[in-house]
């Protein structure tokens, strides 16, 4: 967060390049809070009192002065930017059962997924997280042969819950919903 000085400057970067032609102009010059590295990282106005950001822009700066391209700069140099993609790849619907006593899942097949994560996490008698461990698989299942349920439930612990997501080679899905499994000795 920080406050707008400029809102129209060229920042010459010759001094940090050693190129004197190095240029971004019509930036905005701010005062807010950049450590070394942040070259690059997106700068977003937010309105103050929800969840909602607006990307406006990229870092530039040098140290004690900090600088970011406009987005609309950006876009001129480079051609209009995807600055909100929707999700291509669906959550996989996943539906639990019992493989002799051992958690199994089973869900649909993403249309462009290439493989599947597993997300396993077990629960100790206070229904505290203790680990998760992931799989994954290019199938379309999963059963956990190293992990004894009794009862599909809940609520009760300790258990063990699953979620799944897709994947392929430029994004993930949203995770499925979890799938709970009360595993021998948990609170009845």
């Amino acid at each position: 967060m920080g406050t707008i000085a400029n809102t129209c400057i060229d920042f010459r970067s010759s001094s940090r390049t050693g190129n004197a032609s190095d240029v971004a102009t019509c930036s905005v010059q701010g005062d807010y809070y950049v450590e070394p590295g942040d070259s690059g990282s997106p700068v977003f106005l937010w309105n103050g009192y929800s969840y909602d950001v607006t990307l406006v822009g990229m870092i530039i700066g040098q140290y004690g002065v900090y600088y970011y391209s406009p987005l609309s700069r950006i876009n001129n140099d480079l051609g209009t930017l995807d600055a909100v993609r929707t999700a291509t790849l669906s959550a996989p619907v996943v539906t639990p059962s019992l493989a002799g006593s051992n958690p199994s899942l089973t869900w649909t097949s993403v249309p462009g997924a290439t493989i599947y994560w597993v997300f396993r996490t077990l629960q100790d008698s206070h229904c505290r997280d203790t680990g998760i461990s992931v799989y994954s698989t290019t199938g379309t299942s999963f059963v956990d042969t190293q992990t004894s349920a009794i009862a599909v439930g809940q609520g009760q612990c300790p258990y063990v819950r699953y979620y799944v997501t897709a994947q392929n080679v430029t994004e993930r899905s949203s995770q499925s919903t979890t799938q709970f499994f009360q595993l021998p000795g948990g609170i009845q």
